[in-house]
Order: structure tokens, then C-alpha cells, then sequence
């Protein structure tokens, strides 16, 4: 809506845009509180990633009058600065990288509700580990996993499996994950869980009560399910260095992925990330909703996400050094 108001005094109309940086200083402070304690209450704001909201509400002044927009720019910009330099990891998009020699190379995908051509996508990457969600039957991943080089192994789950090159174990099979231990040799032993959460709530009417109202109980259910995974999960793992990866559903708030955090894993990104974060979707990424975590022994030397042909996901990759 055009922001107008009467200035009795002159018989002038104050444009919208006069007003709208007052708002947008406004509304960064308000941000600022919001993703620092990210409340599930609010979460059908803080679904989107911090760049967004800081981009709509300083662009949209430009549409119309630049001249009256140069005088008060600076109204809203430094609060909105500060707000993307505390939360914000669109910087890392323009950092240069090169891919580091490793001894470690993760890749997870979501393989678009069964895509093989997403499979042998991820596997092209020369990776040591995929981690899929949605992946494709038993039988299909057999046959794929024989075509290729000798050292291959495939553990199809329910929903989420795992290719490797190197021995794999199964540990515990859920629906919403899949756990095994990876050798390789007597050099690299490791577990490993690929996961795929519930979908997401997806809505747009932010008019509505009931959307805000489904964003937090949506936010709520995630974090009760990743509580669920990481109890099984810490029931059985062994003392090796652990990878937990896949399609978790969620944007990485810590109300959720705290467990993670105390349990001593770290999120690869956050740790090692450059290039454009999000992954989802796929033609227009504006959510990191695929994540690769690991524990301390390893240290993630570069993660980045990667366009793919044949899913409505981006891949994630990470590379880490081992630490014995």
C-alpha cells in the first residue's frame, strides 16, 4: 500500500517513500531482536534467510523518486549493515575459494523424489560420501553403485541412503534416516547418518493468523524430530568421528539444531562456507534447508553449494581434514 499523508500547512502530499526509511530503521531494530532469539512464534519471518528481509525493505524506496531517496538513504542503511554483518551470509558469495586437497569430501542431495540422473549427479563429483534423501530404490542404486569403480558400497534406506567408497555397515534404519559405519581401510573409520525431515510448511499469506500459526508449530515439529533422530543416533554411535547430513527441512535456527551444537558437531557452511548458501530451490535458491554437520576430530576445510540438472535441490559439498 502507498504510504500518503496530508501536509496541511504547504497543501503538499508527503510521498510514501519519505516515510518508508523512518519504517525500514524501525524494522531493522525490530530484526535485529527477532533473529537473535528467533521466538517460534515469529518463525514464518525468520523462515527467510537475513538478506532477504534486508533487501525488501531497502530497495523498495527506489522505485520511485531517487532524488528524495539520496537525502535520507542513510536513515535505515546502518541498522540494516549491522543486522546483515550479525546474521547474514551473503558475504561469503563473493569471497574467492578453490577447492582444497582433502581427505575428505561429503556431498548430500536430495534426489527430487527418486531421480537416479540426481544420483549419478552427486557421484560425479568424485566424492568420498553421499548422503541422498529421496534417493531411488535398492535395486536401482545397485545397479548404479555396479558401474562404477571397484571400492563402492551402497546402503539404500527408506527415504535417505548412503554411497561410498569404502566398506558401509548398516547401524539403524528409520524412516526419516539412515545410519551407518564407513572404512576405509584401517586409515579413515567414520559414522555416518543421512536424514530427510518432514516437508516444510509452505505459505505466503502472511495476513493470515493461521500462517503464523503454522510456521511455529512447524518449527515446533522439526525440533521435536531432530530430537528424535539425535537420541537414536547417540544411543548407538561409536567413538569415531560422526557425519550427519541430508535435507533437514528447516533453516538453520539454533531453537532447533542446538543439540547439534552441544553434542560438539558444527555445521560445515557455517564453519567453511563460500559461494551463494542457499539450496532450495534449485532454479531460485533463498533457503539453506540442506546441510552437511560433522564433529570436532573433523575440520571443514571448504563447503559450498552447487547448481544441479535433475533436482529441485542444489548439492552441498564440503571438504575436511581428519583430525587423529
Amino acid at each position: 500500500m502507498w504510504l500518503r499523508t496530508k501536509r496541511e500547512d504547504k497543501g503538499q502530499k508527503l510521498d510514501w517513500v519519505v516515510v518508508w526509511p523512518l519504517i525500514s530503521f524501525l524494522v531493522a531494530l525490530i530484526a535485529i531482536a527477532v533473529y537473535g532469539f528467533q521466538p517460534d512464534a515469529l518463525a514464518a519471518w525468520t523462515v527467510w534467510p537475513p538478506g532477504v528481509t534486508a533487501v525488501i525493505w531497502l530497495i523498495v524506496p527506489l522505485l520511485r523518486r531517487p532524488s528524495t531517496w539520496r537525502k535520507i538513504a542513510l536513515i535505515p542503511v546502518v541498522p540494516w549493515v549491522a543486522f546483515l554483518l550479525a546474521y547474514g551470509d551473503e558475504w561469503r558469495a563473493i569471497v574467492p575459494h578453490s577447492v582444497p586437497s582433502t581427505e575428505l569430501h561429503v556431498v548430500t542431495l536430495n534426489c527430487a523424489g527418486g531421480m537416479l540422473e540426481a544420483v549419478r549427479e552427486a557421484v560425479d563429483t568424485g566424492a568420498d560420501i553421499v548422503l541422498l534423501q529421496e534417493s531411488p530404490g535398492p535395486d536401482e542404486l545397485q545397479d548404479l553403485v555396479a558401474d562404477l569403480p571397484d571400492g563402492y558400497s551402497v546402503v539404500s534406506g527408506i527415504d535417505a541412503s548412503v554411497i561410498a567408497r569404502g566398506d558401509l555397515t548398516v547401524v539403524l534404519q528409520e524412516q526419516n534416516f539412515t545410519m551407518v559405519r564407513f572404512s576405509r581401510g584401517d586409515d579413515l573409520q567414520l559414522d555416518i547418518v543421512s536424514l530427510r525431515m518432514v516437508p516444510p510448511v509452505l505459505r505466503m499469506d502472511y495476513w493470515n493468523p493461521n500462517c503464523w500459526r503454522a510456521y511455529a508449530e512447524d518449527r515446533r515439529r522439526h525440533r521435536a524430530e531432530l530430537a528424535e533422530i539425535w537420541t537414536a543416533v547417540d544411543k548407538v554411535r561409536s567413538e569415531r568421528p560422526l557425519i550427519l547430513g541430508g535435507d533437514f527441512n528447516v533453516v538453520p535456527v539454533r531453537n532447533v539444531t542446538a543439540l547439534l551444537e552441544h553434542a560438539g558437531l558444527q555445521d560445515a557452511w557455517s564453519a567453511a562456507g563460500r559461494g551463494w548458501y542457499a539450496t532450495m530451490l534449485n532454479s531460485a535458491p533463498v533457503v539453506r534447508i540442506d546441510r552437511i554437520w560433522a564433529s570436532g576430530e573433523l575440520r571443514p576445510k571448504l563447503a559450498k553449494v552447487k547448481k544441479t540438472k535433475y533436482s529441485d535441490h542444489r548439492m552441498v559439498e564440503a571438504w575436511f581434514d581428519v583430525q587423529r
